[in-house]
């Protein structure tokens, strides 16, 4: 099966089971590729991070960045975007159970991304209650430093934009958690 389009998001979306003989969709470098795998396993490669255990919350991370950033603006290439995106991974998945988390970036960031999470309240996506904005504002800036020096994250087409100090870095991660769905 083979559907292509032309998207607003500045790139393509395709729908085809035969990737893999496809090179002209192979060497497309707009082009969002989601994945649903209904039986069997998939070795998946998100930025360059191969994942053979994938399951839902790598999509709810890519469907995350076009929450981000709307369907009428071309995604950005934002460290901070994807630092909220990984967050919001995160969450997601360990709302659902705290034995299984994707590997995001890469093994040594997770322990970084868990530290971080520590500060947030799952509910609200504020501060916890006793969390000092110092302490969350370290553990901010570590995650991002760790981000923004490892490929592609590092490119000289990627802003840093991190937010300002007494600044909330994750306002759609907030107002997702905040729509009480």
């Amino acid at each position: 099966m083979e559907y292509h389009l032309r998207t607003k998001l500045n790139g393509n979306i395709a729908m085809t089971s035969c990737f893999h003989e496809n090179s002209f969709l192979q060497r497309d470098r707009s082009l969002y590729k989601f994945i649903w795998v209904r039986h069997g396993t998939l070795d998946v490669e998100v930025d360059h991070v191969v994942n053979n255990d994938c399951k839902d919350e790598l999509l709810f991370h890519e469907f995350f960045h076009v929450f981000q950033n709307g369907i009428e603006r071309p995604p950005r290439k934002s460290v901070n975007n994807e630092l909220e995106a990984c967050l919001a991974q995160y969450l997601y998945s360990d709302s659902k159970s705290s034995s299984y988390f994707a590997v995001v970036i890469d093994r040594d960031f997770r322990p970084i991304l868990v530290a971080l999470a520590s500060c947030i309240d799952k509910r609200t996506g504020y501060l916890k209650e006793g969390i000092s904005y110092d302490e969350f504002h370290e553990k901010y800036v570590a995650a991002l430093d760790f981000i923004a020096k490892t490929p592609p994250y590092n490119g000289s087409d990627w802003m840093r934009d991190q937010a300002g100090y007494n600044e909330h870095p994750f306002p759609k991660l907030v107002q997702l958690l905040n729509q009480h769905l």
